[in-house]
C-alpha cells in the first residue's frame, strides 16, 4: 500500500493567530458562500435591517443616529425599490473589495477544502453582477441621487 506522509508541523504562533482572525472574518460573512437562495435571503435581511428598520429605531431613540441609516422612507415603495437595487449593485463591490480577497487568502492556508468556498463566492458574485447589469443605469443613478440629496439635507 501507499504510505501516508506525516501531517505538516503546526504553524508558528503568528500564523495561527492570523489564520484564526481570517476564519473569524469569514464566519462573519458566511452567507456569502451559501447557496444563492440562502445568500440572497441574508442580503435582503441585511438591507431591511440597515435601511428600513434602523431608521425607525433611530427615530424611536433605540439606536443612535449614524450616516446611512435614515435614508429610506419605508412607506414609499419607489424609495424602497431604489434602495434595494442600489444595495444589490453594491454587493459586487463588497465581493471584489472584501470577500474574494479574504477567501482567496484563506484558500492556500486551508487547502483543498476552501476551493468549494471560493467557487461559491464567485458564483454569488456573478449573480449580483448579472443583477447589477440588468437593473439599468437609470436606477443606479436615481439611487445615488437619492442618497446625495439626503446627505446634503443632513449637512
Amino acid at each position: 500500500g501507499s504510505v501516508v506522509p506525516p501531517p505538516p508541523p503546526p504553524p508558528p504562533e503568528w500564523r495561527k493567530q492570523t489564520l484564526l482572525s481570517l476564519v473569524l472574518k469569514a464566519a462573519d460573512v458566511g452567507h456569502l458562500i451559501e447557496s444563492r437562495d440562502v445568500h440572497r435571503r441574508w442580503v435582503k435581511c441585511l438591507h431591511d435591517e440597515i435601511f428600513l428598520r434602523a431608521p425607525r429605531d433611530v427615530s424611536g431613540g433605540i439606536l443612535p443616529s449614524s450616516p446611512g441609516l435614515a435614508k429610506v422612507d419605508a412607506s414609499n415603495p419607489r424609495a424602497v425599490e431604489i434602495s434595494w437595487n442600489s444595495f444589490c449593485v453594491g454587493q459586487v463591490g463588497f465581493f471584489d473589495a472584501y470577500a474574494l480577497p479574504l477567501f482567496s487568502i484563506m484558500e492556500p492556508l486551508l487547502g483543498k477544502g476552501m476551493a468549494r468556498t471560493v467557487e461559491l463566492a464567485h458564483a454569488n458574485r456573478r449573480y449580483w453582477r448579472n443583477r447589477r447589469d440588468s437593473v439599468g443605469s437609470d436606477v443606479v443613478v436615481a439611487a445615488m441621487a437619492a442618497v446625495a440629496a439626503v446627505d446634503a439635507k443632513a449637512a
